[in-house]
């Protein structure tokens, strides 16, 4: 519902998908939730609050970290056609993610903070909290990625390099 306008839409809908299977490709669980948008596509505001129970993407190992209910929430702003996250999280009792955004020029910069309850779920081997942090920076060349993961089992590492555009090559130090 809402308004569409050359000068600046107005929009807002409910959203409910009993069934994410009927999409096909492994997806399983329910999604309700509401989502905005404000604004042009050169400037504009989108927003998402979404709960879901039971996702799935037919991967066991996301799966496992997906199940039981999840919070979504996204605050986005559009900037010169450029999508900038001002804030977003998933929250479940597995799986805490948050993201933040910046954008200068050509390059948009995400920082993330993660938390995986248990790394055991993935990995028996390995229980324990999991947490990374860190940013990933996009620009004409490509990704520069710069975490760091603390966990279980004295798992200290870091994950430092650059990534292709396209994603096919990247040149990647993890140290730990």
């Amino acid at each position: 519902k809402g308004r569409v306008d050359p000068d600046g839409n107005d929009l807002s809908a409910d959203l409910l998908l009993r069934d994410l299977g009927s999409l096909g490709g492994g997806y399983r669980g329910a999604l309700a939730g509401t989502a905005s948008f404000k604004g042009t596509s050169e400037d504009g505001v989108l927003t998402l609050n979404a709960k879901g129970d039971g996702l799935g993407i037919g991967r066991a190992e996301v799966d496992s970290v997906l199940r039981g209910q999840s919070v979504v929430t996204a605050d986005l702003a559009v900037k010169g056609g450029q999508i900038k996250i001002n804030a977003a999280r998933i929250s479940n009792p597995q799986l805490n993610a948050d993201a933040t955004g910046e954008i200068a020029g050509a390059v948009r910069k995400v920082k993330l903070s993660a938390q995986l309850a248990n790394l055991g779920i993935l990995l028996p081997e390995f229980p324990g909290a999991l947490t990374v942090t860190g940013t990933a920076m996009q620009d004409g060349a490509g990704t520069v990625l710069d975490l760091k993961g603390i966990g279980p089992g004295q798992i200290d590492a870091t994950v430092t390099g650059r990534l292709a555009g396209n994603y096919a090559s990247g040149q990647l130090a993890i140290k730990g």
